[in-house]
């Protein structure tokens, strides 16, 4: 932590839950929650919810950027590469730029998890890096 010293930063951003854009992805309702746009490209925070028939990803990685899961509620399976492992709430997986993952929902009913992602030099504004 730095103390100020000349004045505070008054670059904060408030943005209610109502006002945050969600898109639905086939059974998976996804909350933007902060983009890489509103971040400077500095993370990206999403909260994904589950239904009981939304499948996931298969095993897959980024070369650009670290992803990390945060299990909110239900039963969510995360694979870290080597391992399947199921996944409940306050339950926690990061990945580095690279790492193979892959995540799923088992549970047979809703479940929801927070993604962040965190990019590295050579994406580009408004852009979703390449995999």
């Amino acid at each position: 932590m730095t103390l100020p010293t000349e004045g505070p930063n008054t670059d904060a951003t408030f943005q209610a839950a109502e006002d945050i854009p969600t898109l639905q992805i086939g059974a998976t309702t996804a909350r933007l929650v902060a983009t890489g746009t509103q971040t400077g490209e500095r993370y990206g925070l999403f909260r994904w919810d589950m239904a009981a028939t939304s499948g996931g990803a298969t095993p897959h990685y980024h070369r650009t950027f670290s992803e990390a899961f945060y299990v909110i509620d239900g039963r969510v399976s995360l694979f870290d590469g080597t391992t399947w492992r199921e996944g409940g709430a306050g339950d926690f997986l990061y990945l580095p730029p690279g790492g193979i993952h892959a995540f799923r929902l088992r549970s047979g009913r809703l479940a929801g998890a927070a993604r962040s992602t965190s990019w590295s030099a050579g994406c580009s504004v408004g852009s979703r890096p390449a995999r």
